[in-house]
């Protein structure tokens, strides 16, 4: 006989953060990639290593 899963845990909230470190957006859904849901981390700001 196979059992069923257990329940692990349920998502409350789902957000993504599209610039790294900066602010995210709440989603109601998303696809998940196999590198993470899609638009997440996408971009990255570099800061300029010469300026003061």
């Amino acid at each position: 006989m196979v059992q069923a899963p257990a329940i692990a845990g349920t998502v409350a909230a789902l957000w993504r953060y599209p610039v790294k470190s900066m602010m995210g957006e709440e989603l109601n859904a998303s696809e998940l990639t196999p590198r993470g849901l899609l638009g997440d981390r996408a971009y990255a700001l570099l800061g300029d290593p010469h300026a003061c």
